[in-house]
């Protein structure tokens, strides 16, 4: 078994078949069936079936994608550390982070971190939760900057909470509940909510929230990935959404939110960032996030 081979198997899983993996691999594609044969024979198992759905994997395949996805991860890292050692201190870090984040935090972050990097490539991808821990699975991004999950994650992955900000209850400023002094959750029981589907953590702790005072849940009118959609639809309509308290003040389609004055706290969206264990992790991502933790302390030095 070969780095090469591990490399070629992923490329056909990832693309779906042969002829497009040997066009991206700029190879021919009876050259790439070799090296596949080559990889099955030594592991003597067969990768892939095809059929005439199409190309499959094996169960053997699906269990060695993790393992060549990882190999080839720790090989990148090893040219990265060696190239480190050398003083050239060239590399990439692919960052996957929830549109919070990349409001507050995260700019901040990246600008400290690219002035004492400047030979690092840096990728910043915008995803919910979910996509974003199946993208680090996957080995697509270094670092996930999410909400902190509902559920427990893999235990491949480590997570540190870097941030907390309090959410809040987003309407037009001219819906019929924003001059209230005093809104309960039974107030809102006859207006629809635009909301992330499940099962994004603050979806299911706005249900939580209504289910603790023994409420019928939320009635969902709209459900959207795009945190930019679900701010833009709210406008000029008496539905509801939330958003953190920072991202309220943004203005947003032309006018500004007003925030619910609900008569109890809702909850606090914790900002993890969260790793592979993978092997020993890389340089350039235990300086990130060194300086995510630094820009966390200054920001709450400036709110104090």
């Amino acid at each position: 078994m070969e780095i090469r081979q591990l490399r070629h198997f992923c490329a056909i899983a990832e693309l779906g078949g042969f002829g497009i993996a040997a066009e991206h691999l700029n190879m021919s594609q009876p050259a790439l069936s070799k090296s596949i044969r080559a990889l099955e024979t030594s592991l003597a198992v067969t990768l892939m079936d095809r059929g005439p759905g199409g190309l499959k994997l094996t169960s053997y395949g699906e269990r060695l994608i993790d393992y060549a996805r990882a190999v080839l991860q720790l090989t990148e890292e090893a040219r990265d550390e060696m190239d480190a050692m050398r003083g050239a201190r060239r590399g990439k870090l692919n960052i996957g982070a929830i549109t919070t984040a990349q409001r507050t935090i995260l700019p901040t972050a990246i600008s400290a971190f690219l002035r004492t990097h400047p030979d690092i490539e840096l990728r910043v991808n915008e995803e919910l939760n979910n996509g974003l821990v199946d993208m680090l699975q996957a080995g697509q991004i270094d670092i996930a900057i999410v909400s902190r999950p509902v559920q427990p994650l893999p235990e491949a992955m480590e997570l540190r909470v870097i941030a907390a900000t309090q959410i809040v209850l987003a309407v037009d400023p001219q819906h019929p509940l924003a001059q209230r002094e005093s809104v309960s959750l039974a107030d809102l029981g006859p207006y629809e909510w635009i909301v992330p589907p499940r099962p994004e953590p603050d979806r299911l702790n706005l249900e939580y929230l209504f289910a603790s005072e023994s409420l019928p849940a939320p009635k969902v009118r709209v459900e959207t990935t795009s945190a930019v959609f679900q701010a833009s639809i709210l406008a000029g309509t008496d539905q509801i959404s939330y958003m953190t308290a920072s991202s309220q003040n943004l203005r947003e389609n032309g006018g500004f939110f007003a925030s619910l004055n609900l008569n109890r706290t809702t909850w606090l969206r914790e900002i993890c960032a969260v790793t592979r264990r993978t092997g020993s992790m890389r340089p350039v991502v235990r300086a990130f996030l060194r300086e995510l933790a630094a820009t966390h302390d200054m920001l709450n030095k400036h709110e104090d």
